[in-house]
């Protein structure tokens, strides 16, 4: 499996591997869970996937996206997050040159 398979794998991460990130506890709330604490921020599970949303900052992702730019998780890069869920190194050398070969640009 290689890097594209691993940031895959780390899109559909659990709220259980994430756990250990978190500035604190979850409580469940019906379908979701919230931080607690931080009554604006939950985590809920929506197209084969766990997502979050912090409503009064109008942002939220997948929890790839958490680890990586949300202000209350650990602001970790993105290879760092990748190895973080899933335990295997992201090479983002590998990914640039497939674009490329592919005729994409990365943002």
């Amino acid at each position: 499996m290689g890097t594209i398979d691993a940031i895959r794998e780390a899109r559909y991460a659990t709220l259980e591997q994430i756990k250990p990130y978190l500035p604190g506890e979850l409580r469940r709330e019906g379908n979701s869970y919230r931080l607690v604490g931080h009554s604006g921020l939950i985590f809920f599970f929506k197209g084969q996937k766990w997502r979050w949303h912090w409503f009064s900052r109008d942002e939220g992702g997948d929890l790839l996206d958490f680890l990586t730019k949300c202000e209350l998780g650990p602001r970790m890069s993105f290879q760092e997050a990748v190895m973080a869920l899933t335990g295997r190194p992201c090479h983002l050398g590998a990914i640039k040159a497939l674009w490329k070969r592919k005729g994409l640009l990365l943002p």
